[in-house]
């Protein structure tokens, strides 16, 4: 089953339920919006629910594709801040004014920890750690996900100058030279080659 979720504008006046699961042979409500600007995920009274902040439009459709059914049109206030009790998939792009990650704090209990994502001008990954030989080998998946021509490497030697550099990288694996033993933590970066190349300027 797909879930097609479009914008739409309007209101209502009473609450309403939209999109269904089939689980043995009975019909579980997806969602349910209340007239009073309530979200949540399952029946009107459910375990887990979304509380949101501000205003939002929108209206889910669900179907095979091809014959879609709509549930009406749905524009109403909101209270509170927006959250996901469980896991989020997204099948295609993430585009947002601020993007960190927001966890109970390891070390202040009652506090909460929030970082913020690294931004640059590609989608890339890394791989880091100690290396005592003249080989790092680079993630297996790195073979399908990374631009092998695009690969970077810093090395930092531990304890002690080192001779050590990067004589060449291929076959996803990274080989050092140096006149020393080597010893050294390493940050490798690469561009993904997956995906499209990010286009950083856009119009308007």
């Amino acid at each position: 089953m797909k879930i097609y979720s479009p914008s739409i504008t309007g209101s209502f006046a009473a609450d309403i339920t939209g999109g269904s699961f089939i689980v043995a042979r009975s019909v579980t409500p997806i969602f349910y919006m209340s007239s009073a600007g309530n979200i949540g995920v399952g029946t009107a009274t459910p375990a887990r629910s979304l509380v949101v902040a501000g205003e939002v439009e929108a209206t889910t459709y669900y179907g095979d594709g091809s014959n879609l059914t709509g549930i009406g049109d749905a524009a109403f206030p909101y209270t509170g801040s927006a959250g996901i009790l469980g896991t989020l998939f997204i099948n295609g792009t993430l585009e947002a004014t601020e993007k960190s990650f927001n966890i109970a704090h390891p070390t202040q209990p009652g506090k909460r920890l929030i970082y913020g994502v690294l931004e640059g001008p590609e989608h890339a990954v890394y791989c880091r750690g100690k290396v005592d030989s003249e080989v790092i080998n680079l993630p297996e998946e790195w073979t399908g996900l990374v631009d092998e021509s695009t690969i970077t490497v810093q090395l930092t030697p531990i304890g002690e100058f080192q001779s050590v550099y990067v004589s060449h990288v291929s076959n996803n694996k990274v080989y050092l030279k140096s006149e020393d033993h080597i010893n050294c933590y390493y940050l490798v970066h690469g561009t993904r080659k997956d995906v499209e190349k990010l286009q950083t300027v856009r119009e308007a």
